[in-house]
C-alpha cells in the first residue's frame, strides 16, 4: 500500500466519524462474539473427557478395545 493510499484511508476515515465508530464497533462485537462461540464449542467438546469408561447415547457401557492383563505371579 503505498503512502498516498494510506493517507486517503486516513483522511476519509476522519472525515466520516460516525461510520467510522459503527464500523469499529460492530467489527468488536463481532469478534468478540466469534470468540465467545469457540470458546463454548471447546468446552463442549471437551465434556466428560475425564472419564475413563464413558457412556454410550444408549446409557450402556461401550466396550473397551485395549486388552486387560491378568496377573501374572
Amino acid at each position: 500500500m503505498s503512502l498516498n493510499n494510506l493517507k486517503q484511508v486516513l483522511r476519509l476515515l476522519f472525515k466520516e466519524k460516525r461510520i467510522t465508530i459503527i464500523n469499529i464497533i460492530g467489527l468488536s462485537v463481532s469478534l468478540a462474539c466469534a470468540l465467545f462461540m469457540l470458546l463454548w464449542v471447546q468446552q463442549e467438546l471437551s465434556y466428560d473427557r475425564f472419564h475413563t469408561e464413558r457412556t454410550g447415547s444408549t446409557g450402556s457401557k461401550r466396550i473397551s478395545t485395549t486388552p486387560t492383563r491378568s496377573p501374572t505371579m
